[in-house]
C-alpha cells in the first residue's frame, strides 16, 4: 500500500473551550486580603521607577496551570494579559509542581487589579464568603450581581487559586559578576521595539549608539559587556530577562585512523541534484567531487584560519555516502552542497553570538531556497533547566522561513543546537563484530526541560573506544581526498540529512511533514531507532499523510479550531470473527502517529514558548436513532500510549504542555460501538487552541498517521474509498538503480 497525502481540511471549525477543572479548589477570603496586601507591596516598588511607564509582574503559581487555568481577569496591560516571560522552578534536578509566568503590566492595570479585590471583600463579609464553596458557579455571579459588582469578578476569584506570590521581576546578576564571561543577554520586552529600549540606555547614559549596534544579537537579546549589565542592573533591575555564558567551539584535529586511505571515484554532478546546506568549517574536494558544490561562502572574521578537515568529512556524506560506504547505502543519490564556512582552525574559536548573528542576518535569511541545513557543531549546554538562545533561535528561523534543521547531538557533552524543540537531533550507533547496533560511547540520551527526548534518531557510526567494532565501519572523505574512518555524531547528521532532503526535494513533501515521517519511523523501531523510509512502500500498512496551515486570524483564547478531514475504512475487512459479537466490538486494526509543526515565533516567552497547543485525533462518527452524528474518540494523547516522551501523556493532561514534535505509538487496537455497513467513516482531526486571544501568524503542520492490520487485505480499498480527499499517491522512489517513481 503506497503512502497517501491527503488534501487537509481548509475551514476550521470552532467549539467552546474545554471546562476548568476546579475541584478541590477552596475560595478563601484570607487568600483575598492576602493578595490585596502584596498589591500594595508590588505597586510600592514599582513606584520607585516613576519615569518607568511599565513592568514586569512575576507571579509564582503552586502549580503548573494549564490553559483553562491561566490568569484572565488580573493584571491587564491595555485590556488584554500580556504573558512575557516564564521559567519552570527545578528542585534536584527536576521540575516542580510550580511555574513562574512574567505579565507585562502598568500601574493602571495594578490599581484595577487592587480595586476589584477590595470591592470584594467591602461588599462580603468572611462569612458570606465561605459560602461560595458550597455554591454553583452561576449561583455566585447572581450573588455578585445582587452585590452591585459585575460577573467578571467571579473570573478574579478563580484567577488568584493558585498564585502563590506576586512581586515586580528581578533577575539575579549576582551569578553573573562572580565569573568573568561576557554573556548574552536577554531583555524583557517591556519597549515596543529595539529603537526604543536603545533610547532609554542612551537617555541614562548607560550606553551610546555604536555600542548598542555592536552588542545586538537579536531583538532584545545582546552581548553585553559586564560593566554594561551592572549598570542596567543599578537602573531597571527588572529589565533583564535571562542571561547566560557567551559559549566558544574550537576543534583540535583529530588524528586519523587512514586504515583505507584509499580514493572513491563518484559520477559528475548533473546540477540538478538537490541543495543541502552546511554550515561547519572549510571543505576541500577535488575531481568530480568539487562538481557537488555549488557554493562555498567563508563567514569566518578577519585574522581566522581555515580548517578543511571537518567540513570535507561531513559534506563527503551527504554528497556521495553510498559511493563512500557501498555497504550502508540508502539508494537516495548524490545531493549538492552549499557550505557556509564559520568554524575556523584551533587557533581561533567561534563565539555563540556570532553564530546567532550568522544564521540571522547572513545565513538563513539570504538563502531562502535551502530547505534542509545540517549543523554538525555546537556549544556546550551547560544545563537542561532551559534551552540555550540558539537552541531557540533554530526554533524561530524554522517558523519564519519554512526550513527544517538536523543537528549533531553532540560528542559526551551534549550540545547546543540540539535543544531545538523543532530541530531533528541524531545521535549514533555502530555494527559491532556481532552484527548488533550497539549506542557509542559517546552518543547520549537526554530530556530537553526534562520532558522532551532528544536526540530524535538515530544513525550508524563508529566508535574507536570500544573493541568490538573492528569491522563494519563508516568511512568519510578528508581534504586529500582519501577515505578514512572518524567517529562522532558530526557524521551521523548528515545521513538524516540525505533522507530529509530527499523527503522535501524529490517527494516535494512540506518540511513539517518530513521532519513527522523521520521523528515517526525512527520511534517506531523501537530498538535502533534508525529511519528506513523503504517502510513506507509497505504491503501491509497504511500512511496517510497530511501538510497544511492552521489559521490564526483573530484566535479567541480557549476556543478549540477543530480541522476535521473524512475518510472510509471499510470495517467489515477489519473485524475479528467472535461468536460472542457485543454492541462493543475490537478491530483488528492499530493506529500510531506523528505530528509535527512549527513554533509560532512567541520565544519571548520564555521556557513555554508559544500560546498555540496543537494536537489531533482520530474519531469514529457514530449515527444514533435522531440521525444526529457523534464523534468517539479512538486514538489521541490522553490513550495508554507511549510517545516521544514517556511522561508527555501526564504532562498535557494536567499541565497543557505542548510538543511540537510528537509521535504517539500504541498497542491498542481499535474500538468501535456498533458494527456498521461499510465502508465506515472516521474523521482524522486536528485541533489548535490558543492562550490568549492572537492575531499570529498561521502554523504550518505535517502529520502521519500509521494504521496497521493483520489483514493483508484491510486496506486494499482505501484509495478508491477516498478518493475525493487524496490529493497525492506516493510511492517512495528508492531503489538501487538511483531511479525515483512517483506515482501521481
Amino acid at each position: 500500500m503506497p503512502a497517501i497525502l491527503f488534501k487537509p481540511a481548509s475551514k476550521p471549525i470552532a467549539s467552546s473551550a474545554p471546562t476548568c477543572d476546579y475541584d478541590r479548589l477552596i475560595f478563601s477570603y484570607a487568600a483575598v486580603t492576602k493578595f490585596i496586601k502584596q498589591i500594595d507591596e508590588l505597586k510600592s516598588s514599582c513606584e520607585k521607577y516613576k519615569d518607568f511607564d511599565i513592568f514586569p509582574i512575576s507571579i509564582k503559581f503552586n502549580k503548573l496551570l494549564g490553559k483553562s487555568l491561566r490568569i484572565k481577569q488580573i493584571f491587564r496591560y491595555e485590556n488584554k494579559i500580556q504573558q512575557i516571560w516564564s521559567s519552570y522552578i527545578f528542585e534536584n534536578d527536576s521540575i516542580t509542581d510550580s511555574i513562574n509566568i512574567v505579565y507585562k503590566c502598568d500601574l493602571n492595570g495594578i490599581d484595577a487589579t487592587k480595586r476589584m479585590f477590595t470591592d470584594i471583600t467591602k461588599k462580603f463579609s468572611e462569612e458570606e464568603f465561605k459560602k461560595f464553596n458550597t455554591m454553583e458557579d452561576t449561583d455566585i455571579k447572581e450573588e455578585l450581581v445582587k452585590k452591585g459588582l459585575p460577573k467578571n469578578y467571579f473570573t478574579c476569584l478563580y484567577d488568584i487559586l493558585h498564585v502563590e506570590n506576586i512581586a515586580l521581576h528581578s533577575f539575579d546578576v549576582a551569578k553573573i559578576f562572580s565569573s568573568r564571561f561576557t554573556p548574552i543577554t536577554k531583555i524583557l520586552n517591556l519597549f515596543s521595539d529595539d529603537e526604543k529600549f536603545k533610547n532609554f540606555l542612551i537617555n541614562k547614559k548607560i550606553i551610546d549608539e555604536a555600542q548598542f549596534r555592536k552588542a545586538k544579537i537579536l531583538d532584545f537579546t545582546y552581548n553585553f559587556t559586564l560593566d554594561v549589565i551592572k549598570k542596567i542592573n543599578e537602573t531597571v533591575p527588572f529589565i533583564i530577562a535571562s542571561s547566560v555564558k557567551d559559549e566558544t567551539i574550537t576543534f583540535k584535529k583529530n588524528i586519523p585512523e587512514n586504515h583505507d586511505a584509499s580514493k572513491i571515484y563518484i559520477n559528475k554532478s548533473t546540477g540538478r541534484e538537490p541543495v543541502i546546506g552546511v554550515i561547519d568549517s572549510g571543505i576541500k574536494f577535488s575531481d568530480n567531487w568539487s562538481s557537488y558544490v555549488a557554493e562555498q561562502k567563508k563567514l569566518l572574521l578577519p585574522g581566522m584560519n581555515s580548517r578543511y578537515d571537518h567540513g570535507t568529512g561531513v559534506c563527503s556524506l551527504i554528497i556521495g555516502n553510498d559511493e563512500i560506504n557501498p555497504n550502508f547505502k540508502d539508494n537516495l543519490g548524490n545531493f549538492r552542497v552549499k557550505l557556509f564556512e564559520v568554524l575556523p582552525d584551533s587557533d581561533s574559536g567561534l563565539s555563540e553570538s556570532l553564530l546567532i548573528k550568522l544564521l540571522n542576518e547572513e545565513i538563513i535569511a539570504k538563502n531562502q531556497d535551502i530547505k534542509v541545513w545540517n549543523i554538525s557543531i555546537g556549544f556546550e549546554v551547560p544545563d537542561f533547566n532551559s534551552i540555550t538562545f540558539l537552541g531557540k533561535q533554530l526554533d524561530d528561523l524554522q517558523e519564519k522561513y519554512d526550513v527544517q534543521f538536523v543537528v549533531s547531538l553532540g560528542n559526551y557533552q551534549y550540545v547546543s543546537p540540539a535543544d531545538s524543540l523543532t530541530a531533528i537531533s541524531v545521535g549514533s550507533r555502530y555494527l559491532n563484530d556481532q552484527q548488533k547496533y550497539v549506542r557509542c560511547s559517546y552518543s547520549h540520551d537526554v530530556k530537553v526541560l526534562k520532558m522532551y527526548d532528544k536526540p530524535n534518531c538515530q544513525t550508524i557510526n563508529n566508535d574507536k573506544s570500544v573493541p568490538d567494532n573492528n569491522i563494519n565501519k563508516i568511512k568519510i572523505l578528508n581534504e586529500f581526498m582519501n577515505a578514512y574512518y572518524d567517529e562522532g555524531t558530526s557524521f551521523s547528521a548528515p545521513l538524516i540529512a540525505r533522507k530529509l532532503a530527499h523527503l522535501i526535494h524529490v517527494e516535494k513533501l512540506s518540511p513539517q511533514l518530513s521532519r513527522s515521517i523521520i521523528n515517526y519511523l525512527a520511534y517506531n523501531d523501537k530498538e535502533n531507532h534508525f529511519v528506513d523510509l523503504n517502510i513506507l512502500n509497505s504491503k501491509r500498512d497504511l500512511f496517510v499523510m497530511f501538510e497544511g496551515e492552521m489559521l490564526a486570524k483573530n484566535s479567541k483564547a480557549g476556543i478549540v479550531y477543530n480541522y476535521e478531514t473524512d475518510v472510509k475504512i471499510d470495517v467489515s475487512k477489519l473485524i475479528i470473527p467472535s461468536k460472542n459479537r457485543t454492541a462493543t466490538s475490537q478491530i483488528d486494526c492499530s493506529v500510531n502517529y506523528a505530528l509535527s509543526y512549527n513554533l509560532a515565533g512567541r520565544s519571548t516567552f520564555g521556557d513555554e514558548y508559544s500560546s498555540t497547543d496543537i494536537g489531533m485525533k482520530l474519531n469514529y462518527l457514530q449515527t444514533n436513532e435522531q440521525g444526529k452524528t457523534k464523534r468517539r474518540s479512538l486514538l489521541s494523547a490522553n490513550d495508554n500510549a507511549v510517545t516521544l516522551n514517556s511522561t508527555e501523556k501526564e504532562w498535557r493532561k494536567h499541565h497543557g504542555k505542548y510538543n511540537p514534535s510528537r509521535v504517539v505509538v500504541s498497542d491498542k487496537k481499535i474500538v468501535i460501538p456498533d458494527i456498521t455497513p461499510s465502508p465506515t467513516n472516521f474523521t482524522f482531526s486536528l485541533h489548535r487552541i490558543e492562550l490568549f486571544d492572537d492575531d499570529s501568524k498561521s502554523i504550518k503542520y505535517g502529520a502521519i498517521f500509521h494504521l496497521f492490520s493483520d489483514n493483508v487485505e484491510a486496506f486494499e480499498d482505501f484509495v478508491s474509498d477516498n478518493e475525493v480527499n487524496i490529493q497525492r499517491v506516493i510511492s517512495i522512489g528508492i531503489d538501487t538503480e538511483d531511479e525515483i517513481d512517483i506515482e501521481a
